[in-house]
């Protein structure tokens, strides 16, 4: 039984007019760095590349502890990608063309073409607007505006605020070097430029933005993937017209609210005819949050509805199930469950437990409550778990809740949980309204909701059945 619930235009030669190209177009964070006094320190972050060992290269190759203890892993820029490299974006801004000139000549002469150029701080910002590089060497006095001033526009820009900033100078006292990482440089060199320092900080600084544009990449795609994971997760929960047509097909008037998480959950719940007087019905709760408990999800329903099973006697049923997860979960996870049938002929509520949340039944008068036995060991911890068969009359006037731990372990606005005695006085109170006992479920979601934050970090399940009157039943 199955049911479906960049031409690099460079700065022409000494003594010409600028000439202001570009191509490519890469944003990025800057990178991290740790600022000490008048000095910067620098991380190289490993790529995903260097983090792969060349296995066919030998053991010999494989990173080591050095001397120190310290892992001798290659960090960034050893096989950084120097096509990906040296099509990065480069504004050189400096009043003094000479200035600029050195710059690009060393630049150049590592590879980097795609340079432009700025003779002030009002042409850098124009030229960051419009070229959008992905790194930028700064000039910090400059006429007009000067590069603490550009900092400041930079990274008051959403579009912008992440570009690194080397900034060079030949200040000496540490004030203006200070002020100059708060108004958002990334790095700062000094004057006169030491050829090798240039690249290397260039060289750290770019690699750290294509890491992170990489990762920026994956996180998208996950996303996308974690979406498409929410939306079939869903799929697993009977819609509301789904149930509500169940419920009259057994004179019962069947309310539910399913609300996931922000992540992906482990919650399922759902309804499976068996014959014409009897409706079972199952909540599931995996522990943990995330992929992991979704695919649980997805497991334990490929699993529910095997021929073999018998689903006439819940007890038997909960020990299939927990055999079969025993053999599929990994060590440390597993789930609660709660696996009932309504036998509206015989006016019973048959269930077995594991380790669930205890169902509620009641009377519509608002006076009399039952919190019934959800103990038992939860599925997938042992092969040698037992369900007991425990059953209760489930008469016209009367009603069953079912619920996942979110409403009774999610702090209320108060700092307290809906504790047994509170959530009976929350339903009395329900009860007892007019025309309190329709849609019971909405209405306890409606005191949930009005009493906690809207984020929640679990999935919350809540359903409530009432029998009706039913002609010819």
């Amino acid at each position: 039984m199955r049911f479906s619930g960049v031409s690099a235009n460079a700065e022409p030669a000494m003594g010409s007019a600028d000439n202001l190209h570009s191509t490519s177009n890469i944003l990025s964070p800057p990178p991290i760095t740790a600022s000490t006094g008048s000095q910067t320190q620098h991380v190289a972050t490993p790529t995903p590349a260097n983090m792969q060992t060349n296995i066919a290269a030998g053991a010999s190759q494989r990173p080591r502890p050095s001397a120190t203890g310290v892992s001798t892993r290659p960090f960034a820029g050893e096989n950084t990608d120097l096509s990906e490299l040296h099509q990065a974006r480069i504004l050189i801004a400096d009043d003094t063309m000479i200035s600029r000139e050195i710059v690009a000549s060393y630049l150049r002469a590592d590879g980097f073409t795609n340079l432009i150029f700025a003779r002030d701080g009002n042409d850098a910002i124009e030229q960051v607007r419009q070229k959008q590089p992905d790194l930028i060497i700064l000039d910090i006095i400059m006429p007009g505006m000067d590069g603490y001033g550009v900092c400041k526009e930079i990274r008051a820009d959403p579009e912008f605020f992440d570009i690194p900033i080397i900034a060079q100078t030949a200040l000496e006292e540490n004030e203006g070097r200070t002020r100059i990482f708060q108004d958002g440089a990334t790095d700062l060199i000094l004057k006169p430029l030491n050829k090798s320092e240039l690249l290397a900080r260039v060289r750290i600084h770019l690699e750290h933005r294509i890491l992170v544009k990489q990762l920026r990449a994956y996180r998208d795609r996950t996303q996308s993937e974690l979406v498409l994971a929410h939306d079939m997760q869903a799929m697993l929960v009977p819609r509301p017209d789904y149930y509500r047509t169940v419920g009259r097909d057994y004179g019962l008037s069947i309310s539910a609210t399913f609300q996931m998480s922000s992540e992906l959950g482990g919650d399922i719940w759902g309804l499976a005819p068996l014959d014409k007087d009897r409706l079972a019905i199952y909540l599931v709760d995996f522990a943990g949050h995330g992929i992991g408990a979704a695919l649980n999800t997805f497991r334990l329903h490929s699993l529910m509805w095997s021929e073999d099973e018998d689903l006439h006697d819940p007890g038997s049923y909960l020990e299939s199930l927990n055999v079969q997860l025993k053999r599929l979960l990994p060590v440390g996870q597993y789930a609660t469950m709660l696996y009932g049938i309504i036998d509206r002929k015989k006016a019973l509520f048959q269930y077995a437990c594991a380790a669930s949340t205890s169902p509620i039944i009641g009377k519509n008068n608002g006076q009399d409550f039952e919190f019934l036995n959800g103990s038992g060991v939860p599925l997938g911890i042992t092969n040698d778990a037992r369900y007991e068969t425990r059953e209760t009359p489930f008469c016209d006037d009367c009603f069953l809740m079912l619920y996942s731990d979110a409403l009774i372990e999610t702090p209320l606005n108060d700092g307290n949980m809906l504790e047994p005695e509170r959530l009976r006085d929350v339903l009395h109170n329900i009860m007892i309204r007019p025309g309190g006992s329709g849609d019971l479920a909405s209405q306890v979601t409606d005191y949930f909701y009005d009493h906690t934050p809207r984020e929640l970090n679990d999935d919350f399940t809540l359903i409530t059945l009432q029998p009706q009157t039913v002609q010819g039943r």
